[in-house]
């Protein structure tokens, strides 16, 4: 099952480098719960597509992404850990910051029903913030 799981992770990374955010968010369970570390402006549990999906859009309007890598770290039978490079720009202000960011994807059959986001210095992309 765990390569079975990279490949729907990695077809999901292809179709948001294509910017097909329709194919990408497909893997992800209508009942998702994604976690995001709750000091950063679009932190906390949200529970639902709509609710992750709101969260996402506020990330975008906080920062411009650039996804530079990624790669799946680990599988195992129900979940995936993929590590990402992104520079991160904040419009507001300019300035970019390089982090790399951990996503531990928890999966119920095939589908992901959990999603749990690590930032390597969630204090970095504050600081991004201020003026």
């Amino acid at each position: 099952m765990s390569e079975k799981l990279k490949n729907v992770v990695e077809a999901a990374l292809a179709a948001g480098a294509q910017s097909d955010a329709e194919a990408a968010m497909a893997m992800f369970s209508p009942e998702v719960i994604a976690h995001c570390p709750a000091s950063l402006p679009f932190g906390g549990d949200h529970r639902g597509i709509d609710s992750y999906l709101q969260a996402l859009a506020a990330l975008n309007r906080y920062y411009t992404l650039d996804v530079t890598d990624s790669s799946v770290l680990a599988t195992d039978s129900e979940r995936v850990m993929l590590l990402l490079d992104i520079v991160y720009t904040a419009p507001t202000t300019g300035r970019s910051a390089r982090q790399q960011c951990i996503e531990v994807l928890t999966f119920t059959g095939e589908k992901v029903s959990d999603v749990a986001v690590y930032y390597r210095d969630s204090a970095e992309l504050l600081n991004l913030l201020q003026p």
